[in-house]
């Protein structure tokens, strides 16, 4: 009389283990992509606010705010002239009375250094890693 085993076996384990270990071999490095263009996206929108505030500013006043983000209203309360956030720096820079550019700078991290920049034309630039917008 045979007894039933119930139960893997190791090589059963073994192979079982290899899969997952491909699987996630090829989901991590989209899982890390995903989050870079969640955090560029974020940085864009950020710039279209500030090129939108700016336009509005200047339609008031016929001047820009030189990148006073308090002025524009895009900052209230204790942080105040800090539009910066855990993952991005952004500048504002005024080539003339008529033109002017806004830019994100990437802190840290693998993507760190990345640069996007929006003009008052809605003319995207940079060197994001990342699809463009």
């Amino acid at each position: 009389m045979q007894s039933k085993r119930s139960g893997w076996t190791i090589v059963e384990v073994l192979v079982v283990t290899v899969i997952i270990g491909i699987l996630v071999s090829f989901a991590i490095p989209s899982y890390l992509r995903s989050i870079e263009r969640s955090q560029c996206s974020h940085a864009m929108a950020t710039l279209r606010t500030i090129r939108q505030a700016e336009l509005s500013y200047f339609t008031a006043n016929q001047t820009y705010s030189l990148g006073d983000f308090v002025a524009l209203g895009l900052i209230v309360g204790a942080d105040l002239g800090n539009l910066d956030d855990n993952q991005w720096t952004y500048t504002f820079t005024a080539t003339n009375p008529a033109d002017f550019t806004v830019q994100a700078n990437r802190l840290g991290g693998a993507h760190g250094g990345t640069v996007i920049t929006l003009n008052e034309l809605d003319v995207w630039g940079g060197t994001y890693p990342v699809d463009n917008p």
